[in-house]
């Protein structure tokens, strides 16, 4: 997997349109379908897949590397950039975690971060939470006009998120507390 990492020559945009990115997502996204916003309510909820690549196929590309070993690529929904997702990859280990940061879930409203993972996860690793604390601080902001018309009166804790889940390989869904921490605690 190091034709992932920028020190190889890797690109967003390269990643991005890439076969070998298709193939890894299609091995990693759980396959479950899910009502996310980014389609027409009254449709059939789309595959999650389908809603990775909305938000990973506009503006804001980015590719970062660390320790020579972690990627994170993430980009915003064209058109819609307070929506977001991001995939993380451990390229010496082959575990995949991806998240969509959306507004809808089903019935339910407010700025939601919806996780997945390629691998059954007892707890979010360590390199993972460094990286996505990082990512994260960069986005927390949403437009104004945004959330108010969305979730007014829907507490938002302190990761920027009103609600949390976790899609596991076996599509299960698990709610995380919205107080989870999604931060780094520095130690290393």
């Amino acid at each position: 997997m190091t034709w992932l990492l920028p020190s190889k020559g890797a690109s967003a945009s390269g990643i991005l349109f890439d076969k070998r990115f298709d193939h890894l997502l299609a091995r990693s996204v759980p396959k479950i379908s899910i009502y996310l916003g980014m389609s027409k309510s009254k449709a059939p909820p789309p595959p999650l897949r389908s809603s990775v690549w909305e938000v990973m196929g506009g503006p804001d590309q980015s590719l970062v590397e660390t320790d020579g070993r972690y990627v994170m690529l993430s980009s915003c929904r064209l058109h819609s950039c307070d929506e977001k997702g991001f995939v993380w990859i451990d390229t010496a280990q082959g575990a995949v975690i991806g998240g969509v940061v959306h507004f809808f879930y089903g019935a339910e409203s407010g700025r939601s971060l919806l996780l997945w993972s390629n691998k059954q996860i007892e707890s979010l690793p360590e390199p993972f939470l460094r990286d996505f604390s990082q990512w994260n601080r960069q986005w927390l902001s949403v437009a104004a006009d945004v959330e108010k018309a969305i979730a007014p009166s829907l507490p938002v804790a302190e990761n920027g998120y009103a609600r949390v889940r976790l899609v596991e390989p076996d599509q299960r869904i698990w709610p995380l507390s919205p107080t989870y921490q999604l931060v780094h605690d520095g130690a290393d």
